[in-house]
């Protein structure tokens, strides 16, 4: 594809042209010995895109604009750049799985993988996986009449991640040009630094699991615990500048997690006139950074010298805490004027931000008085689904969710400057004032600059949200077949009819935007 674009005494010409494709050999076997079940898998897989662009500009044509992209050259400002881009990709793979009499269930692979945007050293990754599944409920000495079905899981495994550019290993030339004095002289200089040992990221993870069938199949349950290790993470680590480079892609650090999913089914009611069916599903998740970039420290705890590893502060991650952690000043509220002698200490003044001082020491310091005091991400996630048919021809259903324990910044609690722009649409924010005080809301023209590191204010985004709402109405067959209709249904939903939160921007899902309520009046047919 391309575009041309010349007006005004300026031209651009791009063109691109990009291909890319997949080969997938697959070979299986499979065969039954009486009770005894096996099915062979082998893959053999080669892929490969590349990319092709070029991008030419010149400005103050003459005679005139014409002649199009075919004049580029005729003008004052010459300017080209062209890129090709390779990426290829190959992977063997083999599985086998193992069936006993539907009681005992096994499954081994083993996938080898290549990419070529990895150092020379480390081309490819090696993935192995084990499963193993125990249907209890066919064994012999199993027998509790309840229970339809019952089913125990066990799997381990690693993955891999090759989420890197496709030269990250290489080190790439970049354009460095200069004005001499009477010429512009062109040279090349080194972009970024080589990696020979690049290699893919790895993920470790064992999970068991439960399947239940219950009460005639009325009940359903699928419960799973998971860990999971994450090693060799794909990382651009920042350099001293007096090497050379500003970054190099590379392995570094060890991010485990851990969790639970959890989702259970029912059919509550099961009548004529009425059918209930309801759904709930239940997860979370624990991160943490086991280990960055290997850099340790000493420090004084107790009396006593400890050594631990430096955290990145830059990017927000610490060893040992979350990925998500918020790092940041505990704001305890608002100075008050019968509060100005206090505030005064720290060079600040009734009507702004009250922080904890961690250390007592009257200043406030990132690395003294900063704390971890929430998360990003959720720390639990619901959701309840409930499905309605009644009186033979009406159907509703009711869908209620839920994100919970965690925390954003409000930006526009704060008050910059007094300006406000014509004709400017600003929310209306009540600032802190001697006659009009708040806890929450600062005076105008706060001044920052005493606090290390810049501050923010946070507000749980914890919700409960009546997301989905709907009824409808089918009409009965019989008077389908009079107008030779096989279906006609009518239909009203709505979307986001209420949360509840203590949020008080936007949304506390979106955070930066509303979220509107939708209404919808349809019918849906079929001939």
């Amino acid at each position: 594809m391309g575009g041309v674009t010349r007006r005004n005494g300026y031209g651009t010409r791009s063109d691109e042209h990009s291909y890319e494709w997949m080969v997938d050999n697959i070979l299986t076997w499979s065969q039954r010995f009486d009770k005894h079940a096996f099915d062979f898998t082998f893959l053999v897989n080669a892929e490969k895109l590349q990319i092709q662009q070029s991008f030419q500009e010149n400005e103050n044509f003459g005679p005139n604009e014409n002649l199009s992209w075919h004049g580029l050259q005729y003008g004052a400002n010459p300017s080209i750049n062209n890129n090709d881009r390779v990426r290829t990709g190959d992977a063997l793979m083999a599985r086998m799985n193992y069936n006993y009499d539907e009681r005992y269930l096994f499954t081994l692979s083993w996938r080898r993988d290549g990419f070529s945007a990895f150092g020379q050293n480390n081309p490819r990754g090696f993935f192995p996986s084990a499963a193993f599944a125990w249907r209890l409920s066919q064994e012999r000495f199993f027998d509790v009449a309840w229970i339809n079905d019952l089913k125990m899981r066990v799997s381990w495994g690693v993955n891999g991640n090759r989420d890197v550019p496709g030269y990250a290993a290489l080190s790439n030339l970049a354009r460095n040009a200069y004005f001499d004095g009477s010429n512009v002289v062109v040279g090349l200089t080194n972009s970024s630094m080589a990696n020979p040992n690049l290699k893919w990221e790895g993920t470790e993870a064992y999970n068991i699991g439960f399947d239940l069938t219950a009460f005639d199949s009325r009940l359903t349950a699928t419960i799973d615990a998971y860990k999971g290790t994450t090693y060799d993470l794909l990382l651009d680590r920042r350099l001293p500048r007096i090497i050379g480079y500003e970054s190099v892609t590379t392995n570094l650090g060890e991010l485990s997690n851990r969790g639970i999913n959890a989702t259970v089914q029912g059919q509550i009611i099961k009548k004529e006139n009425l059918n209930w069916r309801s759904s709930f599903v239940f997860s979370l998740n624990r991160n943490r950074i086991d280990r960055l970039w290997g850099d340790m420290m000493e420090e004084e705890v107790n009396g006593q010298l400890v050594q631990r590893e430096v955290p990145d502060y830059a990017n927000g991650y610490f060893p040992g805490e979350a990925l998500d952690r918020i790092w940041d000043y505990r704001i305890q509220g608002i100075w008050q004027v019968e509060e100005a002698e206090a505030a005064a200490q720290y060079g600040l003044r009734p009507g702004e931000y009250r922080v904890e001082d961690v250390n007592a020491d009257g200043a406030y310091r990132q690395f003294d008085d900063k704390q971890f005091i929430g998360w990003h991400q959720p720390r639990y996630t619901l959701g309840w689904r409930n499905d309605f048919s009644f009186w033979k021809y009406f159907d509703a259903n009711i869908f209620i969710r839920a994100d919970l324990g965690h925390m954003g910044s409000r930006d526009d609690f704060n008050h910059s400057s007094s300006n406000i722009y014509d004709r400017a649409n600003t929310l209306d924010i009540p600032y802190w004032t001697p006659e009009n005080r708040s806890n929450t809301h600062p005076r105008l023209n706060v001044n920052y600059r005493l606090f290390e590191g810049g501050i923010n204010m946070y507000e749980s985004r914890s919700f409960l949200r009546l997301q989905d709402v709907a009824i409808g109405y089918r009409l009965p067959k019989e008077v389908l077949d009079k107008v030779s209709m096989n279906n006609l249904r009518f239909f009203l939903s709505a979307r986001n009819l209420l949360t509840l939160t203590k949020w008080t921007g936007w949304d506390p899902e979106s955070q930066n935007s509303p979220m509107p309520r939708i209404f919808t009046l349809g019918f849906n047919a079929s001939f």
